[in-house]
């Protein structure tokens, strides 16, 4: 593989530009899918509108004790309010040789299916009153079509690096944002484990996507099979890709457990997303943990 230098890295990045159209356009699509199940990122907060009623509990304060809707019935119930102050989130997507890898088994390269996947979740937090952003760069969240374009092109860049792992643009981010970060993490347990503790110093939660191709997972290959590392090193043969397909799907499902704990530890949330599972149920899927309910089961920290 070619030594990837600014220029390299600016004509792949303008190449891929002429994807971003029909990117946004499927990240659209699969908006559109989640916003017509009506799922909507409401959160309990200080704010004017009426969200719900729910029942009293201990640390509840008395003055917000509904006693019109309680003398309905045997319960005290409170009026809970939805909260109006603006989340500022920040993506971030690896790069690198691994990312570009695509089976036939996959709709997209792994760098296409992450980048449409945060383009939709993109338009699904701005459509619910947050800010979005990705991380380096042109940095202030907003909610505009203007920041929407920004986050593109900046996405674009970033699936065409060479970092696996957040880098320092990641981790010198405002305090108090939330955090998500999509990629294959392939990398060690123990570097993905450090590199999110760093994030972890800025974030006050967050979620990490991994997004593997089934082919990854599955080693549906037979007979001779020559496997090499896309950034250039290992290699390795086998006359009979079957007889160790057990054996690697082992180790490739035991390496996902270990970045699942990682996150665990981390209080993060994870997810595990295979590139032949239909974007639009994976980004409901994804929009569904992002849910206050999701939360306090100990989904969406």
């Amino acid at each position: 593989m070619k030594k990837l230098t600014p220029l390299r890295l600016r004509h792949a990045a303008d190449k891929a530009a002429a994807d971003l159209p029909s990117m946004m356009a499927e990240a659209e699509r699969a908006a559109a899918h989640v916003l017509a199940g009506g799922h909507n990122l409401r959160r309990p907060g200080g704010g004017e509108n009426f969200w719900q009623f729910r029942d009293y509990e201990l640390h509840d304060s008395p003055q917000d004790i509904d006693w019109r809707q309680s003398a309905k019935g045997d319960r005290v119930s409170i009026r809970q309010k939805e909260r109006q102050t603006s989340q500022s989130v920040y993506f971030w997507c690896a790069g690198g040789p691994s990312m570009t890898y695509g089976s036939r088994m996959g709709k997209h390269t792994k760098a296409d299916e992450a980048a449409i996947l945060i383009l939709a979740l993109s338009l699904l937090l701005t459509r619910s009153g947050e800010l979005v952003s990705m991380t380096g760069g042109f940095r202030r969240p907003g909610r505009s079509e203007h920041t929407l374009s920004r986050l593109g092109e900046q996405l674009l860049e970033q699936i065409y690096s060479n970092h696996p792992l957040p880098d320092a643009d990641t981790r010198d981010l405002p305090t108090g944002h939330t955090a998500i970060l999509a990629g294959d993490f392939l990398s060690e347990p123990g570097k993905v484990a450090d590199s999110l503790a760093e994030v972890r110093m800025a974030a006050s939660s967050g979620f990490l996507v991994q997004v593997l191709d089934p082919a990854e997972l599955d080693l549906p290959f037979a007979g001779r099979a020559i496997f090499r590392d896309p950034a250039g090193g290992a290699r390795h043969e086998t006359d009979n890709a079957a007889d160790i397909r057990d054996a690697y799907r082992a180790r490739i499902r035991a390496h996902a457990e270990s970045i699942r704990h990682v996150c665990r530890e981390a209080g993060w949330g994870y997810y595990l997303h295979r590139t032949d599972h239909p974007l639009a149920d994976t980004l409901a899927e994804l929009w569904a943990l992002l849910s206050p309910e999701a939360r306090k089961a100990g989904g969406f920290p």
